[in-house]
Order: C-alpha cells, then sequence, then structure tokens
C-alpha cells in the first residue's frame, strides 16, 4: 500500500507555516490504465515539504514545490502523468519527467524551441546579449527590461508577505528578480522543466528558495484554490500561446477579490487591412494574433481594465539592441547555434523591427483588477 498523508492536496498557508510531511511508505504495483500500466512505486522513506498536487482531470497535472524543501525522491502518479522530482538538500530541482497536455502541434512544437532555448540560456554568448539589451542575465524569453521590470513591481504593489503568480515564468525573470527587490513570496509557473531548472538555480544561487516555488502546469488550468494569490503577472506569455481567453479566466479565478494584474503582451494592430495583417503576421510571435482586442477580452473574462501603457517605442529600441548586440557576438552566438541560425535570427529581427516601424505590431502593459461582479 501507498501512504500518503496529509490529503493529496494541501493549500500552503500564509506567512511561511511549517512543513508538512508526507510519509510514502511501502512498496505497490498499479495497473489500472489510467494510472499507467505497470507503474511500480518503491520505498523512499519520508520527505518533508511544502507543496500541492492535484488531479489533472481538474486542474492539468502539477506539482509544486518549494524552492527550499528537503528531500531524496518522490515519485507520484496522477491519472496517466508519472511526475517524478528529486530536489537536493540545497534545494535546487535537479529532475523532473515531462509529461504531455493538451496542446496544439505548433504550440508542443514551440513549447520544445522553448525548451532547446533553455537549454543554451546559460552559455555566455545569450547573457552577454540579454545583459547588453534587457539589463539582466536570467536567461530568458521575455523582452521585458529591468526598467519596465521596475515598474511592474510598482503597480503590483509587490512587499514583503505579498503572494505573487507569475506564469510562463520560464527561466525566473522577471518573478525571481520581483521577490529579490521586494521580498513578496513568487510561485512560478511553466511547462518547460529546462526553464524551471534554470529558475530553481537562480533562485539558490540569489538565495530566494525560501520563498519561492515552481509549479508545472498548463497557465490556463493551475492546479490552485480560487483566490490564492495577491497579484498576477506575466510578460510577453499571451503572444506565445493561442488559448488567451483560458489564460486570463485562470487567472481570475486563482487571485483574490482585493488582487491586481499586470502583464506585456505583443499583439497585432487592430483594424489592419488583410494585406498589412498579412504583412504584421509574418514579423510577429507565433501566437500574436488575438480573437478580439485586449480591453475586450479582459472584459469577457472577469476583469476590470485599470490603465495600459503603450511600451511600442521601448519594443522598437529592444529588437534594435538586439540585432546590434548579435553582431557584437556574433562569433560566439555562431559558434553556439550554427551560421544558418545566426542568419535566420537576424532575418526575423529585421521582419519584427520592420513590423513595429509601420505600425503593424504593438506591444503594451496592462493593469487589472477583479471585476466587481462575481466570476467564475
Amino acid at each position: 500500500m501507498i501512504k500518503i498523508s496529509p490529503q493529496a492536496y494541501f493549500e500552503p498557508s500564509r506567512g511561511g507555516s511549517r512543513p508538512t510531511e508526507w510519509n510514502i511508505q511501502g512498496r505497490s504495483t498499479v495497473n489500472k490504465p489510467t494510472v499507467m500500466p505497470g507503474l511500480k512505486w518503491e520505498q523512499m522513506g519520508s520527505a518533508r515539504f511544502e507543496g500541492s498536487v492535484r488531479s489533472p482531470t481538474i486542474a492539468g497535472a502539477a506539482t509544486c514545490l518549494p524552492l527550499s524543501c528537503q528531500m531524496s525522491s518522490v515519485r507520484i502518479a496522477i491519472a496517466k502523468w508519472t511526475v517524478v522530482v528529486k530536489v537536493a538538500a540545497g534545494g535546487l530541482l535537479n529532475g523532473m519527467t515531462e509529461f504531455s497536455m493538451a496542446l496544439s502541434p505548433e504550440e508542443m512544437a514551440k513549447r520544445q524551441r522553448f525548451a532547446q532555448t533553455y537549454a543554451r540560456s546559460q552559455c555566455p554568448p545569450m547573457l552577454a546579449i540579454e545583459r547588453r539589451v534587457c539589463g539582466c542575465d536570467y536567461g530568458g524569453n521575455s523582452l521585458t527590461t529591468r526598467s519596465e521590470a521596475n515598474q511592474i513591481a510598482e503597480r503590483l504593489g509587490l512587499r514583503a508577505g505579498i503572494r505573487l503568480l507569475e506564469v510562463g515564468a520560464g527561466a525566473g525573470w522577471p518573478g525571481l528578480y520581483f521577490s529579490k527587490i521586494t521580498g513578496c513570496e513568487a510561485m512560478l509557473v511553466d511547462l518547460p522543466l529546462s526553464g524551471l531548472r534554470v529558475a530553481t538555480d537562480r533562485a539558490a544561487k540569489d538565495r530566494l528558495s525560501s520563498r519561492c516555488w515552481v509549479s508545472v502546469a498548463d497557465g490556463s488550468r493551475m492546479p490552485f484554490r480560487d483566490g490564492s494569490f495577491d497579484a498576477v503577472s506575466h510578460s510577453d506569455v499571451l503572444c506565445c500561446m493561442k488559448n488567451k481567453r483560458g489564460l486570463l479566466s485562470a487567472c481570475r479565478r486563482v487571485i483574490n477579490g482585493s488582487g491586481r494584474m499586470v502583464f506585456t503582451v505583443i499583439w497585432i494592430t487592430p483594424g489592419l487591412s488583410p494585406k498589412d495583417h498579412r504583412r504584421a503576421q509574418e514579423g510577429a510571435p507565433e501566437f500574436a494574433e488575438c480573437e478580439k482586442d485586449y480591453p475586450t477580452l479582459l472584459d469577457e473574462t472577469g476583469w476590470s481594465l485599470s490603465d495600459c501603457v503603450d511600451l511600442t517605442a521601448g519594443y522598437a529600441n529592444s529588437i534594435r539592441g538586439f540585432m546590434s548586440a548579435d553582431d557584437e557576438f556574433k562569433d560566439g552566438l555562431e559558434g553556439l547555434i550554427g551560421v544558418e541560425a545566426f542568419a535566420e535570427r537576424q532575418a526575423g529581427w529585421r521582419l519584427e523591427l520592420s513590423a513595429i516601424e509601420n505600425g503593424l505590431l504593438r506591444r503594451d502593459l496592462f493593469v487589472a483588477i477583479p471585476a466587481l461582479a462575481s466570476f467564475r
């Protein structure tokens, strides 16, 4: 028999509560098709950690762990997924199996590209380019600059005791940075494990493990109880996924009534002619297309728009910065990704910059609060 105590779903309380003990004992083989045929549970003794696991049929399969947890190895089977977590005594997430979600082939391909990007994100040329353009060196995919991150932290009202949800957190920028400069607690949510591994390493390096968590989860099906967070942030995430409505609805569900969400997004300028719209798509991130404008989409998912700031001029400057930095670190970058990939990267920057300069693409910062009406 497998004994897990307390219940399989544990909601961490505020204020840094004491870790809960999950005692996993014995040995068992589960043969039901819905749980993975022949899955073996091996004796692993006791493990102490704070976290939550919830059925994927309810919330999309996830494992949440604080970066400060202490355990040797825990294997958890949930429906048809197996999640294997190994955490060193220092709190680093050393390994976890991937599991498939309900993603389109295009989204799956993009996820795989992100995984490859994170795998090389800590190489010197990539970090040098990121420092030059964004003023940080986390190995992230967001265009958020340090100045913008400071602005977001201020607008969210982050401080010690505030619980922040960072969706699409990747390698930890800017979520870990928010925790570092404000003292807030941060839950980092994403699917590519390679990014979260980078984030856990950075959290340990910056001594943030005691107040930062990671969750392997789909942003549109997060495993948290309603009203769990005081603040929500996501940086250029919506333009990297199809289900924008699902993510905004999920964020609305997990934020408390007095919370606030701030996010940046690249999107195609509304009202373009068919010809200009096609040109915009050529230079835009793959999923920049939005079914409706963001103010309308926010309204329909239970949010009230508080403010919108046009970041397009800075967006263009960042693309120019990437083009220049790529040239400066060309030798190292070509050695890392190859000559052909380098040329494709530069061509992509040129298309994107042309679309921005012609008014076809924009980047905005949105500030939203929960609508007064109840939303479910």
